[in-house]
């Protein structure tokens, strides 16, 4: 199972072609600060612009500049990722299904943080009040929004989200 940090890392451009450079600074900058994986290209929006090739050289760039090429299972997972967009040849799909992810992410954090008010145990330490009803409208807003962009995506999001806590909960 995998344990710790994953970054998704930015792919950083010069003259509209990668900075290979800017990217090993970015790398090391990562392990220096102890992440546990790394999540190269397709992750922060790049991959349109990026042909398969200059997929593979950032990957490998990121697997050289770690250690015994670590993390590994983030750069295949993203790979596969990636690949699967291509094969079908929809990246708008892909586009719509990690939006899903994050927004099931705010909306969670959003309810977390509704319920965590109202029950008055409050497991952060904010600088300033916020009001309970801002949090519920947030979780019903990403609800909404989610629906709004794509109801398949949104229903799949969910069914993929309750598969992994189920899983998880099993192997703990």
């Amino acid at each position: 199972m995998l344990t710790g940090s994953y970054t998704a890392l930015v792919t950083p451009f010069d003259d509209n072609s990668v900075d290979y450079q800017g990217l090993g600074k970015l790398v090391d900058f990562q392990i220096e600060s102890g992440i546990s994986g790394i999540l190269a290209v397709g992750t922060t929006g790049e991959s349109p612009t990026l042909s398969w090739e200059e997929h593979n050289k950032v990957i490998e760039a990121v697997a050289e500049k770690t250690k015994n090429n670590e993390p590994r299972n983030a750069l295949i997972f993203t790979a596969a990722l990636i690949a699967l967009a291509l094969f079908f040849g929809n990246l708008d799909a892909l586009a719509s299904l990690i939006t899903m992810f994050f927004l099931i992410t705010y909306g969670m954090l959003n309810l977390v943080v509704f319920i965590q008010q109202s029950m008055q145990i409050i497991s952060f330490r904010p600088s300033f009040k916020i009001p309970r009803f801002v949090s519920l409208l947030g979780a019903i807003g990403c609800g909404l929004i989610m629906v709004l962009i794509n109801p398949i995506f949104s229903i799949l999001a969910i069914i993929i989200i309750i598969i992994l806590y189920i899983w998880l909960t099993i192997r703990t």
